[in-house]
């Protein structure tokens, strides 16, 4: 799965000023949202997509970590045998 492809910033507006939802493919809630603080559309949409950009480098950074880990765990199981 793209991660780029896969989450979506909707902007809505609630009473006199938006929001924006952060919307993964697939799932009917929201991963992120704002409060209704945004005064015009083009403001809600620029912050929706910076905390968009910063959720996919955290997802990233988590992915790479993980593969790390993954890649480094038989060399501590390997090296524990050889102690034994």
């Amino acid at each position: 799965m793209d991660g780029t492809r896969s989450l979506e910033v909707r902007v809505e507006k609630r009473g006199n000023k938006y929001v924006w939802e952060l919307h993964r493919e697939g799932v009917a809630q929201p991963v992120k949202f704002s409060a209704p603080v945004y005064l015009s559309e083009k403001a809600a949409r620029t912050s929706g997509d910076e905390v968009r950009m910063d959720h996919l480098a955290r997802l990233a950074a988590r992915a790479a970590k993980r593969t790390s880990v993954k890649k480094s765990a038989p060399l501590v199981g390997n090296s524990l045998k050889r102690l034994r």
